[in-house]
């Protein structure tokens, strides 16, 4: 029914390609194919190649109902993968991610490490601190009447370790944070093991 559709079939993708925009990233080769069995649709194996070669391969499986996903089941596997190429910066990474459970409370589990990078810390900070303002009015009292919805990671329980093997370059010319005073140039190379657990 349309309330609780059910759908069957498979539907293959050989040799794609596609671009990230947010991102710069172009990949290519991208090969898989999606199996829908009804309140399940899985993707066995999934490949895709950055614009230098290097893979992400990955499998997941979804439980769907009526109209919605309510659980879902990946392994990602990346090596030397490319996740970012603009003015941004240029980061690749590799390692292995889970994650599992539902959208109102995923598990994420995996170890990620920085194998090459490079970021423009001048342009992080103009990007995420432009527009730090409302800029609509409000009235007195719309606050009160609003009630936060909780986020995606609200109730996300996940253990995460990243690795930056002395390799991540920061730097940046003039470097300012908002309307705050200008902090000058940097040009370091930092590295660390972070562990990220909730």
């Amino acid at each position: 029914t349309l309330k609780t559709p059910r759908v069957y079939g498979e539907l293959a993708v050989r040799d794609g390609t596609l671009r990230v925009v947010e991102t710069g990233v172009r990949y290519q080769k991208l090969n898989t194919q999606l199996v829908f069995e009804g309140p399940i649709a899985r993707v066995d194996r999934l490949n895709v190649q950055d614009s230098d070669g290097h893979t992400l391969t990955a499998s997941v499986r979804v439980g769907i109902e009526g109209r919605s996903v309510n659980t879902f089941d990946m392994q990602a596997s990346l090596d030397d993968f490319k996740v970012l190429d603009n003015r941004l910066g240029n980061v690749k990474i590799e390692g292995n991610l889970t994650l599992q459970g539902g959208l109102d409370s995923p598990q994420i589990e995996g170890t990620l490490g920085i194998s090459s990078g490079t970021l423009e810390v001048d342009r992080l900070l103009e990007r995420l601190t432009s527009n730090p303002y409302q800029t609509k009015p409000t009235r007195v009292g719309d606050d009160e009447e609003k009630t936060a919805s909780p986020g995606p990671l609200t109730n996300a329980r996940f253990h995460l370790t990243l690795d930056v093997p002395g390799n991540l370059v920061l730097r940046g010319t003039d470097i300012k944070s908002g309307d705050g005073p200008a902090l000058g140039d940097m040009n370091v190379t930092v590295g660390g093991t972070l562990e990220l657990q909730k």
